[in-house]
């Protein structure tokens, strides 16, 4: 199991920051820079449909072990 910071960083879909200060700089980064923008808003919906994935699966399996 990871840690969302960690799979943030796996699928680079956005950012992780510890600071408030940091936190405004990745906001700023991403009003800036359209690129950057579409490029974590695509990264973090291929990771969604991951999740969607994972989840159905693991719902078959455990179907399918009952």
């Amino acid at each position: 199991i990871y840690a969302t910071s960690d799979e943030v960083r796996q699928y680079d879909a956005g950012f992780v920051y510890t600071t408030s200060q940091e936190m405004a700089i990745s906001i700023n980064q991403l009003i800036e820079n359209k690129n950057l923008y579409k490029q974590k808003s695509d990264h973090a919906a291929n990771w969604a449909k991951t999740m969607d994935q994972e989840k159905a699966l693991r719902k078959l399996y455990n179907h399918l072990l009952c």
